[in-house]
């Protein structure tokens, strides 16, 4: 008889992890994943299941990888490079969690470090060698710019969605 239980956080870990290396993304799009995830789980109370959890961490993935890079995958390609969603799929994911963190894709510097020190810890179990440095200044202003950007570009795309009044423009 198997059981299923939720994912702690060295699942969730090995799991991004693994997608980050086959994505080809870079490091900081695993701390901001991991923000996502927990603003996702704080502000809309739900819970890491095991029904649910690979699909969280695929969207929140998404959305980091989209604010971090440039030149970031679109969901064609993410559906392409995940065959276990269709594009579909993909897009209702990223639309219902948006709309769940009612948009709100900043992430202020301090919050960078908490997610990054906590990640860091993980990594250091898993390899003696943690690849990734702490941000710079200026590299936390520019992160805080493209949320800020994305945010915008995330409630045109979704317009029906997306209340004014329920904007967040503080970061």
């Amino acid at each position: 008889l198997a059981v299923r239980s939720a994912p702690n956080k060295w699942d969730i870990y090995g799991f991004l992890r693994d997608v980050m290396v086959n994505f080809r993304l870079e490091p900081e799009v695993s701390v901001i994943t991991l923000f996502y995830l927990e603003r996702f789980t704080e502000t809309c109370g739900v819970a890491l299941t095991p029904d649910n959890w690979r699909r969280l961490v695929i969207t929140a993935m998404m959305l980091a990888s989209k604010v971090w890079n440039d030149e970031s995958f679109e969901n064609i390609e993410f559906s392409q490079l995940c065959p276990l969603y269709t594009l579909d799929e993909i897009n209702a994911f990223e639309r219902v969690f948006l709309k769940c963190v009612g948009y709100n894709m900043a992430v202020k510097g301090s919050e960078y470090a908490r997610t990054y020190f906590m990640l860091r810890t993980l990594g250091a179990k898993d390899s003696a060698e943690f690849g990734l440095e702490p941000m710079s200044d200026l590299k936390a202003t520019r992160l805080q710019e493209r949320c800020l950007e994305k945010q915008i570009e995330f409630r045109e795309r979704y317009p029906e969605d997306a209340q004014r009044d329920a904007m967040n423009w503080t970061l």
